[in-house]
């Protein structure tokens, strides 16, 4: 694959360049096919790497090795994943949803959105900005970025006290001290001592199953708690993994089914009643107000 983007790459190079600088490009191409090939042999044949290839294939481990992970990547290659990793496609009825649930932005009562990738961080940052750039009106409020399962991620940032450090006070002073118009839910430092529950959708059932399995560590210290929804597409590597789905609103199932962000936003929103109302009980105050988003959504019965 990394060949074919090298490939489209250069081509595209040779298209906007000078007639005279187009034999070195072609060039430079040439060498730089013949060094991932004689690389891509290490895949069949015992062959060693060579002193100054950029990264190795380790056949113990059947995995290509970057070298020397702290230094700057060819800016070469960094423009190819610039192409092909940072721009991923896009599903633009989960974005309108998301969009919808962290509106209106001056309401004391708005719910957070935050973005929690798994992997390396440089490139899963890059994508993040790339789909703020593209979509300004998305009020997210934090980014996560892990190389560790998410379930171990959240854990130890309780742990090391890095979450005290996300505070999500939207009550302005001068209302704290009018009844009804105190904390709000969800307000506070996120995984921390204010109620609140965080929905998360995922397509990876192994970091599903990681997400839930730090609900234990939490109810020990925090007042706050993960509820997971998967999500299934076509043409992803997840789509056939199976996944005890654990709640009645627990899965988006985008091969059967078509969504509309009304009805992902609906979803999100259902979750989040149903564990604040096992946490609270159906007359408590914050109980009665996620009620009453459901009904203005057109939901009455669940």
């Amino acid at each position: 694959m990394i060949n074919e983007d090298i490939a489209a790459y250069y081509t595209a190079l040779s298209l906007l360049a000078p007639k005279e600088k187009q034999d070195k490009i072609e060039e430079t191409m040439a060498g730089l096919q013949k060094h991932l090939d004689r690389i891509k042999t290490q895949l069949t044949q015992e062959q060693q790497p060579q002193e100054n290839d950029p990264f190795y294939f380790r056949s113990q481990v059947k995995k290509f090795i970057l070298r020397g992970a702290d230094k700057m990547w060819s800016r070469d290659i960094e423009d190819i994943f610039a192409q092909t990793m940072i721009n991923p496609p896009q599903y633009q009825d989960t974005i309108k949803a998301a969009k919808e649930v962290g509106q209106p932005r001056t309401s004391i009562h708005r719910t957070n959105i935050g973005i929690f990738t798994y992997g390396d961080p440089y490139y899963q940052l890059l994508k993040v900005f790339e789909l703020m750039k593209q979509h300004p009106d998305l009020a997210i409020s934090q980014i996560w970025l892990t190389r560790r399962p998410k379930g171990d991620f959240i854990v130890e940032a309780v742990k090391t006290k890095a979450t005290t450090k996300l505070e999500q006070n939207y009550v302005p002073t001068d209302l704290e001290d009018y009844p009804g118009e105190g904390i709000a839910y969800g307000s506070g430092n996120v995984l921390g001592q204010a109620e609140h529950v965080i929905v998360i959708i995922d397509d990876n059932p192994k970091e599903l199953s990681s997400i839930l399995s730090a609900n234990d560590y939490l109810r020990g210290g925090t007042k706050s708690e993960f509820v997971v929804v998967r999500s299934r597409r076509a043409g992803t590597k997840e789509r056939d993994k199976e996944w005890q789905i654990n709640t009645p609103y627990g899965e988006l199932d985008f091969i059967s089914h078509s969504y509309s962000p009304e009805d992902i936003l609906k979803i999100l929103l259902i979750n989040r009643y149903l564990k604040v109302k096992s946490r609270l009980g159906e007359q408590h105050a914050n109980t009665v107000r996620l009620r009453k988003e459901l009904e203005a959504q057109g939901v009455t019965e669940i």
